[in-house]
């Protein structure tokens, strides 16, 4: 998923009037197939494995450094899912997330959460595939991240159901 080139619909408009975050996240399989997830018990939502790309990384070496911080994990990237658009009008940012299949390898081990992780309360659950959808589906974000939570559900759902959609 190289991305190619970024336009902007005027040219006269400078195009990073909206903020852009590129995110990798991962369906992350254990070797019974079922999926890791983040669970913010303090939001309640449910997400992949995932985040932000640093300056200077591609997308699968984000990925892989994002396996090992959220869930101590070093993987093996199986293929790629597909790619979601998030437009967050009222933060004047597109978030543009591409997930990847991968496969943990070995056990998992320390992780190094962030502090906005640790508030959120982020806790690490293995579930089946349609389980990991019931999940997501029946979430009831709340609180002050209350946007977020619905933001990263549509997104991870998409991506979840492309998944079971090709595995079928």
């Amino acid at each position: 998923m190289k991305l190619l080139k970024e336009i902007c619909q005027d040219p006269q408009v400078k195009c990073d009037k909206y903020g852009i975050r590129k995110t990798a996240r991962a369906i992350l399989l254990n070797d019974k197939n079922e999926i890791l997830l983040l669970h913010a018990r303090n939001g309640n939502w449910y997400e992949l494995i995932g985040g932000g790309i640093d300056d200077g990384e591609t997308l699968e070496q984000a990925l892989h450094r994002e396996c090992l911080e959220e869930a101590g994990a070093k993987i093996k990237v199986l293929g790629e899912v597909g790619v979601t658009l998030e437009f967050r009008n009222t933060q004047q940012r597109l978030k543009i997330n591409h997930c990847y299949v991968a496969k943990i390898l070995g056990e998992l081990g320390a992780t190094n959460m962030t502090d906005e992780e640790i508030r959120d309360d982020f806790v690490l659950e293995f579930h089946s595939l349609d389980k990991a959808i019931e999940l997501l589906k029946s979430a009831k974000p709340f609180g002050e991240q209350e946007l977020l939570g619905k933001f990263m559900i549509a997104s991870e759902l998409a991506f979840l159901e492309e998944y079971k959609k090709r595995a079928k």
